[in-house]
């Protein structure tokens, strides 16, 4: 829960007096002592649509002035909670226009802000109030948090460390310890921070809230995934994907699954596969991760296939990663998997009868301000008659117009590059491959619904191929209840020639018991 701190402190009755001093309700009081603390009342319980008719009522039976500021910088606090925050932004900036120098509406507009995910502006109101009054420890500890929320995430751990430092029994310090550490998968350290900030304060809502979120982390989850893809060349492929999820411990993850594929391609006869999978996931720390996948492919008209991958990486700094990896898989033509895709019998026939593939790729990306740079190489080993060592690699310019790392637009540049007979796990293409072209995306989340649309205008110089690429994606989160349907649309022509439609929807189910 992003904004924990604050809405620990709200839901405890205590949002106000975390926002007003003690001359400032009074002032409210005179305006209109009942009506505003039944409005508070309201707030606290939860039941924020008639808190802020209340407090809208109040403030319209009076005429605007300083009297008028607190209740004003409440109902900003309100609307925020109630996730209407451009509203909140007004009603605060509506105050600040009364006296540009009253501290709870500037709390109230920043927090808005933050909680909107305007993270980059409210990051500097928070620098100024913190260097234009007195030093308050909810504001560090909501700043702290905001660093984390923007994807500087050991910024804020160091700040949290420094505030405990500085108060080794703040409990609120420890929760938002907690859950910094929860939000990348470190379930150890955050369980560990939650149980110290409950032993400090058995009443903190945000330990209490991820202490009950982790109680329940190791149960198994299962979950069941259809698939499907098709082109304009005739050639479909289906999937049915059964997943049991394990965790025996709480960094690390175990995932058996099994596939049944079905291949249709050109007009032939189907083609079906088993696959058995072992995937492992695990998070050491705040920075690293590790995740590695061993795969069986049996194809009833063909020999079996085996494939095996490891992945390590994490945060080098704030906004850079680093990620290395190592793929073994055994490629066999007549027998398209997963790995290889679809293709025409001629490319097909230019895959030896069995191929084996080690590809060693690294990967960067960096974030510096509002620029997302991404870069990845592969070292490949083709192994046949003779060996094939290539690069290829995948390079993009990103530029966040608005919003921050978990919902905004972006536009930027993509571009894709594949040597001659270098078989990458992604694409095989005898003949090499560039790809190129503008990319937008926009994320975002809708209550518990989360939604990202992406689209790429690519260009193919090599086969004379322009297209529009689109994938969406739709994720929700209910109790032991997860969804997604992501789908996958392209669009392209060749050299003027008439258009080639691909499309691949992938819906999946999961259930924890």
């Amino acid at each position: 829960m992003r904004s924990g701190i604050i809405r620990a402190s709200c839901r405890a009755g205590l949002c106000v007096a975390s926002l007003l001093t003690a001359g400032h309700v009074a002032a409210a009081a005179v305006a209109g002592p009942q009506s505003i603390d039944a409005a508070r009342r309201l707030s606290w319980a939860g039941r924020y649509r008639e808190s802020i008719e209340l407090y809208r009522r109040s403030l319209s039976a009076q005429a605007p002035g300083p009297e008028a500021l607190p209740a004003m910088a409440e109902l900003a606090e309100v609307l925020a909670w109630d996730h209407q925050y451009d509203r909140a932004i007004a009603e605060a900036e509506a105050a600040l226009k009364i006296d540009p120098a009253f501290a709870p509406a500037r709390i109230a507009r920043a927090r808005a802000l933050a909680w909107s995910g305007r993270h980059r502006q409210a990051l500097e109101l928070y620098d100024v109030l913190l260097a234009s009054g007195p030093s308050r420890r909810d504001l560090t500890l909501e700043r702290a948090q905001l660093l984390g929320w923007s994807g500087r995430l050991i910024a804020s751990e160091r700040e949290l460390r420094s505030a405990l430092a500085q108060d080794a029994g703040s409990a609120k310090a420890h929760a938002a310890l907690g859950e910094l550490h929860s939000w990348v998968g470190d379930w150890a350290s955050s369980r560990a921070e939650f149980g110290r900030a409950l032993a400090l304060s058995a009443e903190d809502k945000q330990a209490q809230d991820g202490w009950n979120r982790l109680k329940d982390s190791r149960r198994p989850e299962a979950s069941l995934t259809p698939a499907f893809f098709s082109n304009s060349n005739g050639f479909q492929r289906s999937a049915l994907t059964t997943e049991i999820g394990l965790r025996p411990f709480d960094n690390w993850r175990l995932a058996p699954s099994h596939t049944h594929w079905r291949y249709l391609q050109f007009g032939k006869s189907a083609i079906e596969a088993d696959s058995a999978d072992l995937r492992l996931d695990g998070q050491v720390g705040l920075r690293w991760r590790f995740d590695g996948e061993a795969r069986g492919t049996w194809f009833q008209s063909g020999p079996a296939t085996f494939s095996g991958r490891a992945r390590a990486g994490g945060l080098a700094a704030d906004g850079v990663h680093v990620m290395a990896s190592y793929q073994r898989a055994d490629l066999y033509a007549g027998a398209p998997s997963e790995v290889i895709g679809s293709f025409d019998e001629a490319s097909l026939a230019s895959v030896q009868r069995r191929v084996q593939l080690d590809d060693f790729a690294a990967a960067f990306s960096a974030e510096p301000g509002r620029w997302r740079l991404h870069a990845d190489a592969h070292y490949g080993v083709y192994r046949h008659a003779g060996g094939n060592r290539k690069f290829s690699s995948v390079d993009q310019v990103f530029y966040r117009l608005a919003g921050g790392p978990e919902q905004g637009v972006e536009t930027g540049y993509q571009l894709y590059y594949l040597d001659v007979q270098h078989p990458s796990p992604l694409y095989f293409s005898p003949d090499g491959y560039l790809s190129h072209g503008w990319a937008a995306r926009a994320k975002g989340r809708l209550g518990r619904l989360r939604v990202e649309v992406s689209n790429l205008l690519f260009y193919q110089p090599q086969g004379r191929q322009t297209g529009d690429s689109v994938e969406a994606g739709l994720k929700m989160d209910w109790g032991r209840l997860r969804a997604a349907v992501d789908g996958y649309y392209l669009v392209s022509r060749l050299d003027g020639g008439p258009k080639f439609v691909s499309r691949h929807v992938v819906a999946a189910i999961q259930a924890r018991f």
